[in-house]
């Protein structure tokens, strides 16, 4: 049994094989590191193929919402930054910006959460900033593959109730 046994969330069916091939990925190498107790300055390598893993889920769970359309969702120039921004300025909401209609769906606290996992499991781990720390703890890598858990949870069990 793994450490983390997503296989058996209720988000996993979602993915297609990739996804849950890069799902499956994070856990190996997260359990690998855990073992092999081998120290390195950043374990964003173990975070990198659940958060691409993610991105598919949420072009995924906004296209069975009816939120994003089919043209939309395989549209190269949609952005999930943009699209899910709650922060965004009046004048950038446009038809790509989704968050309101997720958060009419869904309520704040999952809208927020599939928010907070995007920024802080994907964009601050794939993409540089001048004031943000490069290392990563293997212990922080793991609360950065429960949160997303923890947010694509709260997804689908929103999935679930708007489906009644």
């Amino acid at each position: 049994m793994t450490t983390f046994d997503f296989a058996q969330a209720n988000w996993f069916a979602l993915l297609d094989e990739n996804g849950k091939r890069l799902v499956r990925l994070s856990e190996l190498l997260y359990e690998r590191e855990e073992r092999m107790q081998t120290v390195f300055e950043s374990y964003s390598f173990v975070v990198f193929p659940m958060a691409k893993a993610y991105e598919g889920f949420i072009k995924l769970y906004l296209k069975k919402t009816g939120i994003l359309h089919r043209d939309d969702y395989i549209d190269a120039k949609f952005r999930i930054g943009r699209a899910l921004n709650p922060d965004i300025s009046d004048r950038h909401k446009d038809e790509w910006w989704l968050y309101g209609d997720l958060e009419r769906l869904c309520g704040k606290d999952t809208s927020r959460s599939l928010w907070d996992a995007w920024i802080e499991c994907r964009n601050h781990v794939f993409h540089f900033y001048f004031d943000q720390e490069i290392g990563m703890t293997l212990e922080e890598a793991k609360k950065k593959l429960l949160q997303m858990n923890i947010a694509m949870a709260k997804a689908m069990q929103c999935l679930t109730l708007s489906s009644k």
